[in-house]
């Protein structure tokens, strides 16, 4: 089922004044859940620190993976699980 956006605008117009917030928090809901790594990838910070024996090991076994060619695209990944 396709609407445009202009019919989204004047539901919205349309609204009573004390459901308005209700109905932000809810499209607020539906754009995360869209894209739930957007919020957690704004507030990611740098990690300036040194790394251990076990991250180097996970580092080799990966691109050794890479380079077996054992490893799947972004998209591919996606199709896969169907988003």
């Amino acid at each position: 089922m396709s609407i445009n956006k202009a019919e989204l605008h004047r539901l919205i117009d349309a609204l009573p004044e004390q459901e308005t917030k209700t109905v932000k928090r809810f499209l607020e809901f539906i754009i995360k859940e869209h894209n739930p790594w957007q919020e957690v990838l704004s507030k990611q910070t740098e990690v300036n620190e040194p790394l251990n024996e076990d991250d180097k090991l996970a580092i080799q076994e990966a691109e050794q993976d890479v380079k077996a060619g054992m490893v799947k695209s972004w998209d591919q990944v996606k199709k896969e699980l169907g988003l």
